[in-house]
Protein backbone atom coordinates (compact mmCIF):
# COMPACT_ATOMS: atom_id res chain seq x y z
CA UNK A 1 0.00 0.00 0.00
CA UNK A 2 2.78 2.57 0.72
CA UNK A 3 6.05 2.90 -1.42
CA UNK A 4 8.63 3.00 1.28
CA UNK A 5 10.81 -0.27 3.00
CA UNK A 6 8.65 -0.01 6.21
CA UNK A 7 7.67 -3.75 6.34
CA UNK A 8 4.13 -3.52 8.14
CA UNK A 9 1.63 -1.23 7.23
CA UNK A 10 -0.36 -1.05 10.46
CA UNK A 11 1.07 -2.02 14.15
CA UNK A 12 -2.39 -3.46 15.68
CA UNK A 13 -2.07 -2.80 19.34
CA UNK A 14 -4.68 -4.53 21.55
CA UNK A 15 -5.80 -5.98 25.42
CA UNK A 16 -5.10 -9.73 25.35
CA UNK A 17 -9.02 -9.90 26.36
CA UNK A 18 -9.36 -8.42 22.96
CA UNK A 19 -7.06 -10.56 21.27
CA UNK A 20 -10.16 -12.55 19.82
CA UNK A 21 -11.94 -9.04 18.11
CA UNK A 22 -8.81 -7.94 17.40
CA UNK A 23 -6.83 -11.02 15.51
CA UNK A 24 -10.12 -12.35 14.16
CA UNK A 25 -12.10 -9.51 13.04
CA UNK A 26 -10.33 -6.30 12.72
CA UNK A 27 -6.41 -7.91 11.42
CA UNK A 28 -8.68 -9.71 8.83
CA UNK A 29 -10.18 -7.41 7.25
CA UNK A 30 -8.03 -4.76 7.29
CA UNK A 31 -5.80 -7.59 5.67
CA UNK A 32 -7.99 -9.47 3.65
CA UNK A 33 -10.69 -6.66 2.42
CA UNK A 34 -8.08 -4.01 2.38
CA UNK A 35 -4.98 -5.84 1.66
CA UNK A 36 -2.98 -4.32 4.53
CA UNK A 37 0.29 -6.02 6.48
CA UNK A 38 -0.77 -5.83 9.76
CA UNK A 39 1.90 -6.40 13.02
CA UNK A 40 0.19 -8.62 15.50
CA UNK A 41 1.76 -9.46 18.34
CA UNK A 42 -0.04 -12.50 19.34
CA UNK A 43 0.81 -13.62 16.12
CA UNK A 44 3.90 -12.23 14.02
CA UNK A 45 6.10 -11.64 17.29
CA UNK A 46 9.93 -13.65 17.86
CA UNK A 47 9.79 -16.33 20.27
CA UNK A 48 12.37 -15.35 22.59
CA UNK A 49 12.73 -11.67 21.88
CA UNK A 50 12.28 -9.20 24.32
CA UNK A 51 9.08 -7.93 24.38
CA UNK A 52 9.39 -4.50 24.32
CA UNK A 53 12.28 -4.62 22.02
CA UNK A 54 9.90 -6.23 19.36
CA UNK A 55 7.24 -4.20 20.07
CA UNK A 56 9.15 -0.87 20.00
CA UNK A 57 10.86 -2.72 16.43
CA UNK A 58 7.58 -3.39 14.95
CA UNK A 59 6.18 0.27 15.60
CA UNK A 60 9.40 1.81 13.89
CA UNK A 61 8.68 -0.88 10.93
CA UNK A 62 5.14 0.09 10.82
CA UNK A 63 3.48 3.70 8.94
CA UNK A 64 0.29 3.41 11.49
CA UNK A 65 -0.51 2.26 15.15
CA UNK A 66 -4.01 1.11 15.52
CA UNK A 67 -5.12 0.93 19.26
CA UNK A 68 -7.94 -1.12 20.37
Amino acid sequence: IFSDNKEYDIFICYDQSDAEFALGVIVSVLENVYKYKCFAYERDSIAGECEYCGIVGCLCMSHLAFLD
